[in-house]
């Protein structure tokens, strides 16, 4: 033993004071062995004074000897306070540090007084400090899972111990980060505000109304992290924030844009907030999730536990009642077993006609797995025509082997679709393609579909009315029906009139135009812009002076009609009002600009419309702007639009 090591060991076991500054005095001018002799003396003796003197040394010492310190990083923990208590700099470097690396949780609170100090470089890192240990908590969290099957009690005991555990931290990380919110302007950390949204179940009230007060520097700086992709840890925040005002638009924005597969797993593992009514209300916000309308949702891409989920999602959405009705059909016929159970689940809990509609269909020709939940269904919702004792019968084997054949009713539901009274139940539920598939079928059954939409036409209310229109037009019974319809357009309900106007595009008669060209005057923006619609449905040339005062028009859908309308004619007025659209404040004529380029296949724009996608200030019109430059310029040389731009509309645009 040297003479050196044996006066270390006498320093360690002496009980004078005064062998803690001798110790204390070696960390700064000794080599690397005895410094490191100098540390275990100094842990050794365990004092107060000398823990207290190994944190305020800690930035003399190297790696190998900060690293020991952390390894007995609880027994440091006493004396932290203790070392606070100064306004010495680098002390308060020197206790963030060993609170960051040693994760700390428990003296998170100590970062609150951090905060108020006078040293910027403290405060600066006070914050990463919160920031750092935020993300290792949650993604210690993330790693902790259930036991397996076979494994110990005790195991699983541990397992909620440290799960508990976890609680504390967060909670205490929570107030810590709620303190930091609330001095904001003495250290701009915009990552705090962006940590301290990954932990919004655990924020308070307070947490809220610091966001959300009046012109404050934090809300628009959550709107700006908003408005970035967002990271699966923003589901939470997302989900609570639906349900308040300030943010509502801005998450059903960001989540509308949302295409990351782990945010989207994240999304859909947290539809157990829907129960919430507050959320479910909020989440009727997110009209165009893009996991569907981007067209590259299917259910076998999803991982299992997202496809159990998916049918809550999806109808906890406010996605549109027909895309919602196709969709999970589609899941239901094609999907995966998870899915295909999940998005069942949701019909049986959706007492609409239309999905008693696809249930129908699902009992006819879906997977086995399937149908027989859904002629169940059937059973109670309408006895009458699925008969319990029936169904029973076909499902038993003995019904099988004496001969017994699936009831009628349960393989086709032709005659029921073939109904007029059926069609006039579901037909809001339908889509496009389905209103006109079942449409003919009711023709085809039925001579005197006609007389009875006139019964309605005449008859209904104003709701009636509407979807007696819009029969008409899907079973091209317009032209039959055109004197009823043109007394309709005296009705007092914009709606109804609306819906005269879309079916009198069908109609090429004097009266027809008459009516038409009548309300492009009318005081209701939605027929104004439905006249202009059906005036191009129908081809007529010679509106054009009718149509130009139009492109003025503070109504994004009434002026991008007219647009249409008048670029089709070449009319080099409308060209200017789409370039100018393209550039408007207004989001809404943007949008209106963008339906038009697709809808035209105007391939000259394809340049402003990439501009667009990367400098929209709108991230709903910047996601709608990518997906079309993407048709636009198609990434393989195969993929070549298949419609060709009208020549006219082209040539004006051109120019």
């Amino acid at each position: 033993m040297s003479d050196r090591n044996a006066l270390f060991m006498f320093l360690r076991d002496s009980g004078d004071p005064a062998a803690d500054d001798a110790l204390l005095e070696a960390l700064a001018s000794s080599d690397e062995q005895t410094t490191g002799w100098a540390v275990e003396a100094l842990l050794a003796r365990g004092t107060r004074r000398a823990l207290r003197g190994l944190v305020e040394r800690i930035h003399l010492l190297n790696e190998s000897h900060v690293k020991r310190l952390l390894e007995v990083s609880d027994r440091l923990f006493t004396v932290l306070r203790e070392a606070t208590q100064t306004r010495h700099e680098q002390t308060w470097l020197n206790v963030l540090e060993l609170i960051r690396k040693g994760e700390l949780y428990r003296a998170s609170y100590l970062l609150e007084s951090a905060l108020h100090q006078r040293s910027v470089k403290v405060r600066e890192y006070a914050c990463q400090t919160l920031v750092a240990l935020t993300d290792r908590l949650l993604s210690r969290a993330s790693a902790d899972v259930p036991p397996e099957d076979g494994e110990s009690q005790r195991d699983d005991a541990t397992l909620v111990a440290r799960i508990e555990s976890r609680l504390e931290d967060r909670h205490q990380l929570a107030a810590s980060l709620e303190s930091a919110l609330a001095v904001f302007e003495a250290h701009r950390q915009e990552d705090v505000v962006r940590t301290s949204m990954w932990l919004a179940d655990d924020m308070g009230a307070r947490f809220w109304s610091l966001l959300s007060s009046p012109g404050g520097r934090l809300g628009r700086v959550a709107i700006k992290i908003l408005g970035e992709p967002l990271s699966p840890r923003m589901v939470p925040f997302a989900m609570l924030a639906l349900g308040r005002n300030v943010f509502r638009q801005q998450v059903a924005d960001a989540l509308s844009s949302a295409r990351d597969p782990e945010f989207i797993k994240a999304w859909f593992g947290q539809s157990w907030r829907f129960a919430q009514a507050k959320v479910a209300r909020g989440m009727a916000w997110v009209r165009t999730p893009a996991c569907l309308t981007r067209e590259v949702f299917e259910g076998t891409t999803l991982d299992p536990a997202s496809q159990r989920l998916f049918g809550r999602w999806l109808t906890a959405t406010g996605v549109a009642a027909e895309a919602k009705l196709r969709l999970l059909h589609d899941v239901c016929r094609q999907g995966a077993v998870a899915a295909r159970a999940s998005a069942l689940g949701a019909l049986l809990q959706w007492e609409e006609p239309g999905a008693t509609f696809l249930l129908k269909r699902i009992a006819t020709d879906g997977p086995e797995d399937v149908r027989n939940s859904a002629r169940l269904e059937l059973a109670r919702r309408l006895p009458n025509e699925y008969p319990l004792d029936r169904l029973v019968a076909s499902l038993l084997p003995e019904g099988a082997a004496t001969g017994q054949r699936t009831p009628e009713v349960l393989e086709t539901h032709g005659a029921q679709v073939a109904r007029f009274e059926d069609y006039w139940t579901i037909f809001d539920s339908l889509d496009r393609s389905q209103r006109q598939e079942l449409g003919r079928e009711v023709l085809a059954a039925s001579s005197d579909t006609a007389l009875q939409l006139r019964q309605h036409l005449l008859n209904s209310d104003a709701v009636g009315k509407v979807r007696a229109l819009c029969m008409t037009r899907t079973l091209d019974l317009a032209g039959a029906l055109e004197e009823d319809i043109c007394r309709l357009f005296k009705d007092a309900s914009p709606e109804v009139r609306s819906a005269v106007v879309s079916a009198l595009g069908k109609v090429a008669s004097p009266a027809s135009r008459r009516i038409l060209y009548d309300a492009l005057s009318d005081d209701d923006s939605r027929v104004r812009a439905n006249a202009v619609e059906a005036i191009d449905w129908m081809g007529d040339r010679s509106p054009t002076g009718r149509l130009l005062p139009l492109l003025a028009s503070s109504n994004n859908r009434e002026r991008a009609n007219a647009v249409r309308a008048l670029l089709k004619l070449g009319v080099r007025e409308a060209a200017e009002t789409l370039l100018r659209m393209l550039a408007d404040e207004d989001r809404t004529h943007r949008v209106s600009a963008l339906w038009l380029v697709e809808n035209l296949g105007l391939m000259p724009l394809a340049t402003r419309v990439a501009r667009m996608a990367a400098s929209d200030i709108d991230a709903q019109v910047r996601a709608r702007a990518e997906r079309l430059a993407g048709r636009l310029y198609p990434e393989p040389a195969d993929e070549v639009p298949t419609h060709e731009p009208l020549p006219q509309a082209a040539e004006v645009v051109r120019s």
